[in-house]
């Protein structure tokens, strides 16, 4: 049973507000799929609209790809490392402070310094909950 679910959510804006060149974005987006594909045995990618509110109070609005994959526990954790390492990729790509991960409904931030160890330990606390 397929009982576990990953989201990336890759951006369209490089440092904050500027539009991510479109080649960028298509590359990205495509890389993440085969890799959910890789990992997971298959994927849905979804586009949709994200945003948030500066320190200044400025809205950012812009569209985001979401890369899906449902997967069993073991895939999950042999994986999720895989997930991790290319949010902090696409952090470094795209200037942004951190980049989106969705694990079984909740949602985590992670930047390019996340400590991919520490995350695991906590997920795999979540798993065991």
């Amino acid at each position: 049973m397929l009982n576990n679910t990953v989201k990336l959510y890759i951006p369209s804006t490089t440092n904050v507000k500027a539009d991510a060149p479109a080649a960028l974005i298509k590359a990205t987006v495509e890389a993440t799929m085969k890799l959910f594909a890789i990992m997971f045995g298959g994927f849905t990618c979804t586009k949709g609209k994200g945003g948030w509110v500066t320190e200044s109070g400025a809205l950012v609005v812009e569209d985001v790809y979401m890369v899906a994959s449902f997967c069993d526990r073991a895939a999950l954790v042999r994986s999720l490392p895989g997930v991790i390492e290319r949010a902090q990729m696409i952090c470094d790509r795209f200037g942004q402070e951190c980049v989106s991960v969705e694990v079984n409904g909740a949602l985590y931030f992670i930047s390019a310094g996340t400590d991919t160890a520490q995350f695991m330990k906590n997920i795999a606390e979540r798993l065991c909950a």
